[in-house]
C-alpha cells in the first residue's frame, strides 16, 4: 500500500505497464489489474512506486491526489 507520495517513481501508461507485466510473466496479476483498470478515468495518472518494506506497485492519481493503488509486490 502506498504510504507516501514521495514513493512515486515514474508516470506510465496502461499500455507500458501491461508490457512490463507480460515481460515479467506476471500473468497472476492480470485479473486484479483488469479490476483496477475499471477505476481509471480520463485525466487520471498512473505512477509506479517503490517504498518501505519492499512495497512496489502502481498508484492512481486524480487531480494530483492518490485515490488508489495496485500493489504488485510486498515483502
Amino acid at each position: 500500500m502506498l504510504e507516501s507520495k514521495s514513493w512515486l517513481y515514474k508516470q506510465m501508461t496502461v499500455e507500458e505497464l501491461e508490457r512490463i507485466f507480460a515481460a515479467q510473466n506476471q500473468q497472476g496479476l492480470l485479473t486484479e489489474w483488469e479490476q483496477f483498470k475499471l477505476t481509471i478515468s480520463p485525466g487520471d495518472e498512473l505512477w509506479t512506486y517503490s517504498g518501505g518494506m519492499g512495497n512496489v506497485g502502481v498508484a492512481l492519481l486524480r487531480q494530483g491526489e492518490v485515490i488508489g493503488d495496485f500493489e504488485m509486490m510486498a515483502r
